[in-house]
């Protein structure tokens, strides 16, 4: 479901995440959600390839090409 104008961060991320958690409800031997463990070790694998680097970049322009408009929706909803 799409909103217009998309919602505030504050409320955006947490429902993001956890939405990721109820789709990858992958965890650790310890009870831990692994997901932040995995985006760090992403990271750290793109400073050592410079492909994935590549795939990792733009994926992030993508998103941050998306900002503008998601900008705009915030300021008109005040």
């Amino acid at each position: 479901m799409r909103e217009s104008p998309p919602p505030l961060p504050d409320v955006l991320i947490p429902r993001a995440l956890a939405r990721m958690r109820e789709e990858r409800p992958a965890v650790t031997d310890d009870g831990s959600w692994m997901f932040p463990r995995l985006m760090l070790q992403v990271w750290t694998e793109t400073t050592r390839s410079p492909e994935l680097a590549l795939v990792l970049g733009e994926g992030y322009e993508n998103v941050r090409g998306r900002g503008p408009g998601w900008w705009r929706g915030i300021r008109r909803r005040g």
